[in-house]
């Protein structure tokens, strides 16, 4: 499996875990490996262009910029909720 494509399952992983309820550790693990991940894939990348990605990287790196997307919209707005509850003073 490519870097890509472990970007790819892990962002899958993230919206099941986004689903279920709440769960820190499992969170923090998908977490931890999809920005080593990114970090690999940033590092291998650097000497390439994205015009010279095979036609299925494309496709699993424009997969990719849409679950993005997707689940920021959909964490965004409760990681907001959570830090305004965690900055309440009583």
């Amino acid at each position: 499996m490519n870097e890509l494509q472990k970007i790819d399952s892990l962002l899958s992983r993230l919206d099941q875990l986004n689903k279920l309820k709440f769960n820190l550790s499992d969170f923090d693990d998908v977490n931890k490996k999809l920005q080593s991940s990114i970090e690999n894939f940033r590092e291998n990348f650097k000497d390439k262009e994205i015009n010279k990605l095979s036609t299925d990287d494309k496709e699993t790196f424009i997969n990719i910029l849409s679950k993005i997307e997707s689940l920021e919209s959909q964490i965004l707005p409760k990681a907001n909720l959570v830090n305004s509850f965690s900055n309440y003073k009583i």
